[in-house]
């Protein structure tokens, strides 16, 4: 069985208010004998949302896209292992940027030190779409414009964990999660979900290129 995290517990949403479409899905990929790791490893990345500290989850899981190691990434689920080496997120942002955002929590808004810093995000993912300017979500977006840079590069597994991941930094994030979870249910072909999520959310790849 996959681990839930601290949300759906008890049918008890005290940390979040999600949707029984939402806890359905968590409910049953729990449960689902995987038939590969692949599938495995993004029904942890929908479940990750059940967990306070997700955010840190998913930086991982972006940190490594390029050669996902998804054994370990499954295990650090399973173990609840979420630490961030942020010094390896250093190339992705000035030096001055960098040592301003190390001793920031993940979870602080940066709307505040905009004025200080006006290119924090300025990285094309449009705001209506993604306001939150918390400083874990800013990790998320560096990461995930970065490898749209190098998009065509991806093969289909990892584009789909990309786009899965921009999608939990949208308002509406549930959707993306009930839809690929009802995916996996329905026993569909990883290139079959990549290529619904790429035309489904395609104004992550329009909004970076």
């Amino acid at each position: 069985m996959l681990r839930v995290g601290e949300i759906v517990t008890d049918d008890k949403n005290p940390l979040m208010n999600v949707s029984k479409e939402y806890e359905k899905v968590i409910r049953k990929l729990v449960k689902l004998s995987y038939s590969s790791q692949e599938i495995k490893l993004l029904a942890c990345l929908i479940v990750s949302q059940t967990e306070y500290q997700y955010k840190k989850y998913l930086i991982n899981v972006l940190q490594r896209l390029n050669n996902l190691p998804i054994k370990q990434l499954i295990d650090d689920w399973q173990k609840g292992n979420f630490e961030i080496n942020e010094d390896k997120l250093k190339y992705l942002f000035s030096e001055k940027e960098f040592l301003f955002l190390k001793d920031k929590d993940l979870e602080e808004d940066l709307q505040k030190y905009e004025k200080t810093f006006p290119d924090l995000f300025n990285d094309k993912l449009a705001t209506e779409f993604y306001p939150t300017k918390k400083k874990g979500m800013l990790y998320l977006r560096r990461l995930a414009t970065n490898y749209f840079r190098d998009y065509k590069k991806l093969n289909s597994f990892q584009k789909l964990v990309l786009h899965f991941t921009v999608a939990q930094m949208l308002i509406s994030w549930e959707s993306s999660c009930i839809y690929l979870g009802g995916m996996i249910l329905d026993g569909r072909k990883i290139k079959e979900t990549s290529d619904w999520f790429c035309q489904v959310w395609p104004i992550y790849k329009s909004q970076t290129t």
